[in-house]
């Protein structure tokens, strides 16, 4: 009967405080929501105070205290900040973002080491974690150790394909060297994953760049020159001769380029470019068949796209911030074929995973 008596009393008491827990986890919700709006709005001191409260509302969410590190990273108070990335590494849900602010706050505050270490650790506990493989090769491009920068962007790629801010770096960097066919490849990969921002206009407008500086024609006779890459061949007795893929492309790119001149004027335009990427689809696959020996998840899309008659489309739409003149007046002269093409694309995007991924090192 005393069993009975205390079950009767137990339960309502139980269901209260599940109700009143998940009231408290709304109300945190609710007050995280109006501090992040505060923090945007430029007052992370208020955005601090609001942010206490909805930790002590739901102290088991990793996320208030993100936020209060993140205010504090705003008010460049890195040393707190640290102290309070630090608190959220420690909870059941972190996530890879507590490690990379961490890291970041080291940085700011001149402790390199520590950032590397924050960065490192987190890679343990996240190892498809591509934003701290960004971060350690932003590191190492500090510290002008270029190739290692790559290697750890290009890392990020393989852990997690479908992460922007990989394919961007690697395209600016490789967009200040002689193979700029890995900052067109790369910088094309970035606008397929993130392709309404800021950075999308940036890399649309240096393709275009990359391209016209690649592409030479000759003053006195038909020649074109296109040079998108350190043309060195090195012989491996072990391997045999094969013609590494950064020279295959460009030579094949160069064999596309010229009937795609003689509908033009001597001038690199966002015309001549698309026709010239079109070309190139029915050379690499069809004439040349480059695609069994060097498969590229980035040419059968072109490929798909061709077949779809919509590849055309896809070229003004990639390099429309080369020349926006260039680019507004094809779109309003073939409106329903982009219109079409940007409805197919927004539900068929490039498939980019653990089993479908571009990096240069593949053919090595």
């Amino acid at each position: 009967m005393n069993k009975l008596i205390l079950l009767i009393f137990l339960v309502p008491a139980l269901t209260a405080a599940f109700a009143q827990s998940g009231y408290n986890k709304a109300q945190a919700r609710q007050l995280k929501q109006e501090a992040v709006q505060i923090m945007d709005n430029g007052d992370p001191d208020k955005a601090i105070t609001i942010l206490e409260s909805a930790q002590k509302l739901d102290p088991d969410d990793h996320s208030y205290l993100y936020e209060i590190g993140y205010a504090l990273y705003l008010k460049k108070d890195y040393s707190k900040a640290i102290d309070i990335f630090r608190k959220t590494t420690k909870y059941s849900d972190v996530t890879d973002q507590c490690y990379q602010m961490l890291g970041n706050a080291y940085d700011m505050n001149g402790q390199r080491t520590k950032a590397r270490d924050a960065y490192a650790d987190g890679l343990k506990k996240f190892p498809a974690a591509g934003r701290l493989y960004m971060e350690s090769g932003l590191l190492d491009m500090i510290e002008k150790n270029y190739n290692k920068a790559a290697a750890s962007w290009e890392k990020g790629i393989l852990v997690q394909p479908n992460y922007a801010s990989n394919y961007y770096r690697l395209t600016k960097l490789f967009a200040q060297t002689t193979d700029r066919i890995w900052a067109i490849f790369y910088g094309e990969l970035f606008m397929n994953i993130e392709r309404n921002t800021a950075r999308t206009e940036e890399i649309s407008q240096l393709l275009f760049k990359l391209y016209k500086a690649s592409i030479t024609f000759s003053d006195t006779s038909s020649q074109i020159k296109v040079d998108l890459a350190n043309s060195n061949i090195f012989f491996d007795p072990k391997k045999g001769l094969k013609i590494p893929f950064h020279i295959v492309y460009p030579l094949d790119f160069t064999i596309a380029v010229t009937p795609a001149t003689l509908t033009s004027k001597k001038e690199i335009n966002i015309a001549l470019l698309s026709q010239t990427r079109i070309n190139l689809v029915d050379i690499w696959f069809n004439k040349q068949k480059h695609n069994e020996q060097y498969p590229n998840i980035l040419l059968d899309f072109h490929r798909t796209l061709s077949e779809k008659g919509m590849l055309e489309a896809y070229n003004y739409w990639l390099l429309m911030k080369g020349n926006e003149d260039e680019f507004i007046q094809w779109r309003d002269s073939h409106r329903e074929e982009f219109d079409a093409f940007a409805t197919w694309f927004k539900d068929t995007p490039l498939q980019l995973d653990t089993s479908h991924y571009f990096v240069r090192t593949q053919y090595d």
